[in-house]
């Protein structure tokens, strides 16, 4: 049985980005992103931020879950763009939360370097 959205709950607003491949100038395939989703509404938790080294420079990696209505076509290779963040976050899981039909969960990293 599926409940109902809780759409009431989703106060942030996030753009789905969906990679490409294209052909550089120098004739190698290049990674591209555009837009996929645009305006889709959200409810956005932070788990964790871990800061760490890499190359000599200070980073900090953030895990967040993303929770929006399901029926949306967003995979886990996506990206997310949000007005808050410095950079993109990578989608590297979703799921229907408690199996209910009502709400799709994103899991997604943002590293800032």
């Amino acid at each position: 049985m599926a409940l109902n959205t809780p759409d009431h709950l989703f106060c942030d607003t996030i753009t789905i980005e969906r990679s490409s491949d294209a052909v550089g100038t120098m004739g190698g395939v290049k990674k591209t992103w555009s837009t996929h989703l645009s305006g889709v509404k959200c409810y956005i938790q932070t788990l964790s931020a871990t800061e760490f080294k890499r190359e000599g420079r200070d980073s900090t990696r953030k895990i967040h879950n993303i929770y929006t209505a399901t029926g949306q076509d967003i995979q886990s290779e996506d990206r997310i763009q949000y007005a808050a963040w410095d950079h993109p976050a990578n989608i590297f899981a979703t799921r229907d939360l408690h199996y209910k039909g009502a709400v799709l969960v994103l899991e997604c990293e943002e590293e800032e370097s």
